[in-house]
């Protein structure tokens, strides 16, 4: 179980903190809007993260392939699994919201919901699934 809480919020983690410093609104020095890289699909997510010296295009998506890890893709890259082939994502969600054009008053963020299940162990005790979820809002002040 321990395992699994771990893992979770290690990948929570990284994509809250890259979600952070991305451009989810309107601001003027973001030209690519955060949003679901297939449109009514919440289980990707692409965005510009430009806390770096370079803006950086990151995608998140849930691989379609067992135990469907986490992935991620830098500029259009190959996606590499971010999370272990220990643990089994059997649910992930980003839900984007406050990101219109003025006159919206809401701080643009995005909540993260993921389900995770432990692929080791055959007893059902050692079997664990955990949901965890997490709003991120956007560094950049845009109300």
């Amino acid at each position: 179980t321990q395992n699994v809480v771990d893992e979770g919020r290690f990948v929570l983690e990284i994509m809250a903190k890259e979600i952070r410093t991305a451009c989810i609104g309107s601001p003027s020095s973001c030209s690519t809007q955060i949003s679901n890289t297939i449109p009514g699909d919440t289980s990707t997510i692409q965005f510009t993260d430009i806390s770096g010296a370079s803006p950086v295009t990151v995608q998140y998506q849930r691989s379609a392939t067992s135990p469907y890890p986490i992935q991620k893709s830098l500029n259009g890259g190959a996606f590499t699994d971010i999370t272990s082939s220990q643990i089994s994502i059997t649910s992930l969600a980003f839900i984007i919201s406050g990101e219109a054009r003025p006159p919206d008053t809401s701080q643009p963020r995005v909540t993260i919901a993921i389900a995770l299940a432990n692929n080791t162990g055959s007893k059902a005790e050692s079997q664990s699934n955990i949901k965890l979820q997490t709003t991120v809002s956007q560094r950049l002040l845009d109300l």
